[in-house]
């Protein structure tokens, strides 16, 4: 997912870790999406950058529940005007590129607290202390995440 003319079109990606034991300083980048589904995954030490996200070319995307080292969408924070397109539910632990604001509803912030990162993916895990355990969403299509662990249904297990 890398470069300036990526594109993702009817592409799903569910229970992904992408893992870096040191910060990347470049950005993992989609240019233009039709129907992007980014459900249950963790980008750890890796950005991740939505380029151009309000061009007339971008429809559909469905961001819930990941964990973002830095998640950046270039150009208007507006997302109400890519159609069909949700961010919900989503933990930022830096946010980039000069962003006030997680981007989406129901976002959380800070540190995720790993149990270990340095041991994936089940290192991956958050302490129960992190401000992301438990602020997900339940979609009945993942039931659990990369390791097997049953998922949960926001605040109470």
């Amino acid at each position: 997912m890398s470069g300036d003319n990526t594109t993702a079109s009817n592409t799903a990606i569910v229970n992904l870790i992408v893992h870096s034991p040191v910060p990347m300083t470049s950005s993992s980048q989609i240019r233009q999406f039709n129907n992007l589904i980014l459900w249950h995954s963790t980008f750890y030490n890796v950005p991740l950058l939505i380029r151009d996200a309000n061009t007339g070319s971008n429809r559909g995307f469905d961001i819930r529940n990941n964990v973002f080292h830095q998640f950046s969408i270039e150009g208007s924070q507006d997302l109400s005007r890519i159609p069909n397109s949700v961010v919900d539910f989503n933990h930022f632990y830096q946010l980039a590129w000069n962003q006030s604001v997680p981007l989406g509803t129901n976002g959380t912030t800070g540190d995720p607290m790993y149990v270990n990162a340095g041991s994936p993916p089940a290192g991956l895990h958050v302490q129960t202390s992190s401000p992301a355990y438990h602020s997900g969403s339940a979609l009945e299509c993942v039931p659990a995440d990369i390791t097997g662990t049953r998922l949960f249904d926001g605040p109470n297990p």
